[in-house]
């Protein structure tokens, strides 16, 4: 889902849904936190209770695959502070009016339809 909003946000660009998008990368970075918590401790744990599955002269080691989660985890962090940072209302610097002179800051535009 956050991969779609944030192809969403690239069609899209309104703050709103850049927030969302950077929102849905910070739940999916925290759920596969937990998720490589999980199997960490739960390895752990089978190794000190249950000696029948490890026994004490084996040797625990992460394979590529648990690197892998952390460095996608990394990324969907930054991927969601990215969006979170970059998700601000911006006005664009160089708006004209209808009749081609450029608009003041503080005149009233008008960004819908009539």
């Amino acid at each position: 889902m956050s991969i779609s909003f944030s192809v969403y946000t690239f069609r899209n660009p309104r703050y709103t849904f850049k927030r969302l998008a950077g929102c849905m990368h910070l739940i999916t970075a925290a759920t596969t936190f937990v998720l490589i918590e999980v199997v960490s401790n739960g390895a752990d744990f089978s190794r000190a209770h249950l000696l029948s599955i490890f026994p004490l002269a084996s040797v625990w080691y992460h394979g590529f695959s648990f690197y892998l989660a952390w460095y996608v985890c990394f990324q969907y962090g930054v991927a969601g502070l990215t969006f979170l940072i970059c998700s601000r209302k911006r006005k664009s610097l160089n708006i004209m009016n209808e009749d081609g002179t450029m608009l003041a800051d503080d005149e009233y535009q008008v960004m819908g339809r009539m």
